[in-house]
């Protein structure tokens, strides 16, 4: 039979093949039952056209249509059935090859080659995905981003968002490095702390940046080393707190002149509490004198006259506090 030739010759020539036998068509679909592109038990997929059963190009839609598997096919087919080949690739398999004179020579040059090729196509797809991810994570990211050499400090890569947030087209910023995005009496001090940090897998803190139109802007920045394009780098997530900081600054001024103005309050309202006291006292002092025994005219005018003074004091403290009210 084909297999048990086909295996003996590849043991002679090509003994790196191993392989794995079935003679029925439904068996290779049991066998692959479960797997995707990710988890096929076997590299490749071999098979002779004219299989007991189903065949060849059956099997293929199957794979191919059903169980979305990406493992390469290559069909063997009898001289006469070139037609039937070529059908099998419209539905997915790799490659063919027609059994003509010393075919199994060749055969092992057409399964290697199948496999590279889709190894190299898998290779690509994943890039794709790769590059679709970074574009979401990185490039289309909302925040600022950017990745800047360890040893340079340059620039190597930023995102859309920094290019909007600070004013620098792509092509200045990776002309630039960080000591430019920074007011000149923050360099020292930035590349102090940075000789401290160097070493440091990740790291968070607060900057001043400037822009390009130079506004200065408070900035938290996130940071983690990574390997770009075969240098060290690091990573960086820039984080605008300018208005957190201002609303921060305005509540703090603000609860500090409620604080002043509970205190005003406190200490006008002891003064307040004396001054209503000490006409108060007066009042009733001497309206207790007026109800003395043997108490003279006179005297009873005289004690009339500092009850009426105090009265109108009083009034006037009251009068105050009425104004002060109205004006808060």
């Amino acid at each position: 039979p084909d297999i048990d030739l086909t295996i003996r010759h590849f043991k002679k020539t090509a003994p790196q093949f191993h392989f794995h036998t079935m003679r029925v068509g439904e068996d290779a679909l049991k066998l692959l039952e479960g797997s995707s592109s990710k988890s096929d038990p076997f590299d490749l997929l071999l098979m002779d056209y004219n299989l007991p059963g189903i065949n060849a190009i059956e099997i293929t839609k199957i794979i191919r249509q059903k169980r979305k598997s990406d493992i390469p096919i290559v069909i063997v087919t009898g001289q006469g059935n070139e037609d039937v080949a070529i059908e099998a690739l419209k539905f997915g398999a790799d490659d063919y090859l027609v059994k003509r004179e010393n075919y199994l020579n060749r055969l092992p040059y057409l399964l290697t080659s199948t496999h590279q090729r889709r190894i190299l196509k898998n290779q690509k797809r994943e890039l794709t995905e790769s590059e679709s991810k970074y574009r979401i994570l990185f490039e289309d990211n909302p925040q600022p981003m950017w990745i800047y050499d360890i040893e340079t400090l340059d620039f190597l890569e930023v995102n859309t968002a920094a290019v909007r947030h600070y004013g620098h087209s792509k092509e200045e910023f990776l002309s630039m490095n960080l000591k430019d995005i920074r007011p000149g009496d923050e360099v020292s001090k930035f590349l102090s702390d940075l000789r401290k940090k160097k070493n440091t897998n990740f790291f968070m803190g607060e900057w001043i940046h400037c822009k390009k139109n130079g506004d200065i802007i408070i900035v938290e920045i996130t940071s983690h080393s990574i390997t770009f394009n075969g240098k060290q780098a690091r990573h960086v997530l820039v984080n605008d707190i300018t208005d957190k900081k201002i609303m921060i600054d305005e509540l703090i001024t603000a609860k500090e002149k409620a604080e002043e103005s509970d205190r005003l309050k406190s200490a006008f309202l002891a003064n307040m509490s004396h001054e209503i006291r000490t006409p108060m006292n007066g009042i009733l002092g001497f309206a207790g004198l007026l109800n003395e025994p043997g108490l003279t005219g006179e005297k009873q005018n005289e004690y009339i006259k500092i009850i009426e003074k105090a009265i109108a004091r009083m009034l006037n403290i009251i009068n105050d506090i009425v104004s002060i009210s109205k004006i808060e």
